[in-house]
């Protein structure tokens, strides 16, 4: 391993290292709102808490995923990823070279796939995305959002 490639190669395994410990978080939390009624358990999850806060401080970085390191994870290729990050599902880290995706928007897109995943057949899963993502481009215009609050308001008629 040259010079030049250890930080990049440190930074990488931060990387996929915060992703894993943000996975943890939701994982932890998502266990503590079904178990409150346990007392050992919920001692369980306060030390796992504490040790996720623990993670999240010793892996405070701000580099990101790499494309490929993306792509192996939400099982799918780079280019894939590359389209994703054009579209928006995916945030690039600003500033990087080569391009690094930000943890959170992989855990986001990861959630997303795997409703998808769970809900189509593998061959219909993507259109189903696609979807997905044309609704989510929809909601976030200004007229379809007046139109729901309208609706809400009562203000809209049906014909």
């Amino acid at each position: 391993m040259s010079p030049v490639e250890a930080p990049t190669q440190l930074r990488r395994r931060a990387a996929l290292a915060r992703l894993e410990a943000e996975e943890l978080a939701e994982l932890v939390a998502e266990l503590r709102s079904a178990t409150r009624s346990k007392a050992k358990l919920e001692y369980a999850v306060g030390q796992l808490e504490a040790l996720n806060a623990r993670m999240q401080q010793t892996l405070q970085w701000p580099g990101g995923l790499a494309v490929s390191q993306t792509a192996e994870h939400l099982h799918v290729s780079e280019p894939t990823v590359r389209k994703w990050l054009t579209e928006g599902l995916l945030k690039q880290i600003e500033g990087r070279k080569p391009v690094e995706v930000s943890q959170r928007s992989v855990i986001n897109v990861e959630r997303i796939l795997q409703g998808v995943r769970d809900t189509f057949p593998t061959q219909q899963w993507t259109k189903a995305l696609a979807a997905f993502l044309h609704d989510r481009d929809l909601l976030g215009q200004d007229w379809a959002r007046e139109g729901i609050e309208q609706l809400r308001r009562g203000e809209l008629i049906e014909r």
